[in-house]
Order: structure tokens, then C-alpha cells, then sequence
């Protein structure tokens, strides 16, 4: 009979205590690392778009290119004259800084990226995303190159992670080069 009273016993308050009290550490130590890991797959977008800019850059770069009258254009990367013009700017898209609008995500809009140098580099985004986009090239033949920024604000907190690359020219040799992916307060 004694053994039978034991066996329907149940937990202890003070055994489900150290249970909670484990849950709660587990908890703490868990959530934080969630939301860096969250954070961190959020960049991934600007290490993807920077590539995807930077080879349609360098694809554009390599191909023939002639003025409107058929006239053979130096080497030079794409601008907001492209396909027909050398000289030219480059673009920021989307407009806004990161976080305007209360988000730290920009709406879908595929309009934006339409206009050139986008559509001669071949890149658009037609989902939400993260990243705010700045692409400007400059010069001719060796003296080309151009910069990539990628800016996001994943938190909202006034502080930005900025990812860049730089292309330039070698001068020996013609071909393109990029530098590393510069990352500054990559999770903020």
C-alpha cells in the first residue's frame, strides 16, 4: 500500500521550480542569439545584391557598346545614359533612407527599377527588402570604375550597416576588378 501511495505522488514545488527556472535561462540565452541570427540572415540580401550588381557592372563593362549613330563608345561601366551615352550618373534606389517610414523593411516595388543604369546592369528587386541601393560608376577604358553601397537599418535604431565593393580597371592587363565586400556595423 506505501508503495502504491509513492508511485501517485507527482512533482514537488521546488522541483517545478528548478524545471521553470531552467526554462527561464534557456530563454534568456536563446532569445538573444534568435534575434542576432535573424539579423544576420537579413544581410544576406546585400552580400547577394552587391554580387548580382557588381558581375552585371562587369558583364556590361566587357560587351560592345555604340551611340546612337552606330558609333563604338569606349569601355565604360553602365550609367543613366546607358545604353546610348558614356557620360552620366548613378542611382540611388529606393529614394528614402533606411527606417522613414517606421520599418526597417522597404515596400515591394518593382517601378524603381525600370529606369538605367538598373536595367543595364540587369538587377531589380521585385520583393521586400532590407537594403537601400547606391550605385555611381565614372570614367573611360582604364580609368572606370564604380562603387556599390548597400545601407539597412534592421533595427531602427539610427544606426546604419553599410556593405560596399569598388571596381576598377587594371591598367595592365583591361579586366575588372572588385575589392573585398567592405562591411562596417554589419548587425548593428
Amino acid at each position: 500500500m506505501r508503495n502504491k501511495r509513492r508511485a501517485q505522488r507527482g512533482f514537488t514545488l521546488i522541483e517545478l521550480m528548478i524545471v521553470v527556472a531552467i526554462i527561464g535561462i534557456l530563454a534568456a540565452v536563446a532569445i538573444p542569439a534568435f534575434l542576432k541570427f535573424i539579423r544576420k540572415a537579413k544581410t544576406s540580401e546585400a552580400n547577394i545584391s552587391i554580387k548580382a550588381i557588381g558581375d552585371g557592372a562587369h558583364s556590361w563593362f566587357d560587351d560592345e557598346h555604340a551611340d546612337a549613330n552606330g558609333t563604338p563608345l569606349a569601355k565604360h561601366f553602365p550609367n543613366t545614359n546607358s545604353p546610348t551615352g558614356i557620360s552620366g550618373t548613378g542611382a540611388v534606389h529606393p529614394s528614402t533612407a533606411p527606417c522613414s517610414n517606421g520599418s526597417p523593411q522597404y515596400a515591394k516595388s518593382s517601378s524603381g527599377w525600370t529606369s538605367e543604369p538598373w536595367k543595364s546592369l540587369k538587377f531589380g528587386i521585385n520583393k521586400a527588402h532590407y537594403f537601400r541601393y547606391q550605385y555611381f560608376p565614372s570614367g573611360t577604358a582604364t580609368g572606370a570604375s564604380f562603387t556599390v553601397w548597400a545601407r539597412g537599418n534592421l533595427d531602427c535604431d539610427g544606426t546604419e550597416s553599410t556593405y560596399s565593393v569598388r571596381g576598377t580597371v587594371n591598367t595592365t592587363t583591361g579586366e575588372v576588378e572588385r575589392t573585398s565586400m567592405i562591411i562596417t556595423e554589419a548587425l548593428e
